[in-house]
């Protein structure tokens, strides 16, 4: 996968040796769109110095260097859409133009956890559609910027108001550990699963995240990045009670509010309501429901 991403900067930096490209000119630069089944379409920039540079100068005010730039961007790459209204599939495609044409090497895909890491890798700067943000994994962010360049930048066009904004971690937000990932991740699952609860039982395993999402990209992200042998039931049990108020000094307290605050995909954060009920399994374990 590394290798058809390689291939796709190329060819977007005018390379285009290996690629039956008759239409483009030699060193003609384009973006590189890859489709979910890995070919590679180009959508052609101008030909070299044939734009006035006050046309191209607004559309580069956004970027976060001067200097050529590894750019990633997650839309909408079916070949139906793409063939039938490529503007439609890809509403900012003008800026991408623009970019490309300018010297910044433009790569665009669909963004499934399968290709995310090789699609994203080593990028100045990755572009997310906003219409793309609920087929994509849960730690998109996250993911992104552990393979992106250290000052990285992450935008996010919104498709209903057309505008680009620079994507930041809410400040003093900590780094979680592996059972804080496992309960944001369950929260956010219940959110949408048909299920509404599910118990965490100290001592064993705890709930599978796969039993309970429903989309085949949150399922495909959950088998490669959820390992349950390695979480432990009563750390993540002692979470929820501790963030919903639990507390030594009120020991027979069995029910309660927990009202998580989250942050989301587009940098904001979000508060959900769960019903906590504390109890004991059928062999007298601690056991936490969690319902919605």
């Amino acid at each position: 996968m590394d290798a058809v991403f390689q291939q796709a900067r190329k060819v977007s930096a005018g390379q285009h040796q290996n690629v039956d490209s008759p239409a483009l000119k030699e060193g003609q630069r384009c973006v590189a769109i890859l489709t979910p089944g890995r070919l590679i379409m180009l959508d052609a920039c101008p030909e070299p110095n044939s734009v006035p540079e006050a046309e191209v100068l607004p559309m580069l005010s956004v970027l976060p260097s001067k200097s050529p730039l590894n750019i990633s961007v997650i839309s909408y790459t079916r070949v139906e859409a793409l063939t039938t209204d490529m503007s439609k599939a890809i509403p900012f495609r003008g800026y991408l133009i623009a970019w490309a044409y300018s010297g910044h090497n433009v790569i665009v895909f669909e963004g499934h956890p399968s290709a995310f890491d090789s699609g994203v890798r080593d990028a100045d700067m990755l572009l997310m559609d906003s219409g793309m943000v609920p087929f994509v994994q849960f730690d998109w962010v996250d993911a992104a910027q552990r393979v992106m360049r250290p000052e990285g930048k992450i935008f996010l066009h919104d498709r209903k108001t057309f505008t680009l904004s620079l994507y930041s971690k809410i400040e003093g937000q900590p780094t979680p550990n592996v059972e804080a990932k496992y309960v944001e991740f369950l929260l956010r699952i219940l959110m949408r699963a048909p299920k509404r609860l599910v118990d965490v039982t100290a001592a064993e395993m705890v709930p599978d995240l796969l039993e309970l999402a429903t989309s085949p990209t949150d399922r495909d992200w959950i088998s490669r990045s959820i390992d349950r042998d390695k979480i432990d039931a009563e750390k993540v049990i002692e979470l929820l009670l501790q963030t919903a108020g639990w507390r030594w000094y009120n020991p027979f307290k069995t029910t309660g509010v927990l009202n998580f605050r989250m942050p989301m995909n587009n940098g904001t954060v979000g508060q959900w309501k769960f019903t906590l009920t504390l109890s004991k399994s059928s062999a007298g374990k601690r056991q936490l429901r969690i319902e919605r």
